[in-house]
């Protein structure tokens, strides 16, 4: 499993939409985030930990879960 899919379950888990996690990562639009979702975007470090803490987590926790 890539990083990519890991973040995609998680963010079903959560319950949460795309929009909502582009939102809350600072990309213009939607489509920068389902990039990143299909693995067609590298994730950053800074949206590593937002999206981290989106999930309630840190992104130290997320990574080992990962």
């Amino acid at each position: 499993m890539t990083f990519a899919e890991f973040a995609r379950q998680k963010r079903l888990e959560a319950g949460l939409s795309q929009q909502q996690c582009s939102d809350a990562l600072g990309d213009s639009h939607r489509s920068t985030f389902l990039r990143k979702e299909t693995g067609g975007s590298e994730w950053s470090l800074k949206d590593l930990q937002k999206f981290a803490s989106l999930l309630g987590v840190k992104a130290s926790e997320l990574l080992r879960e990962f």
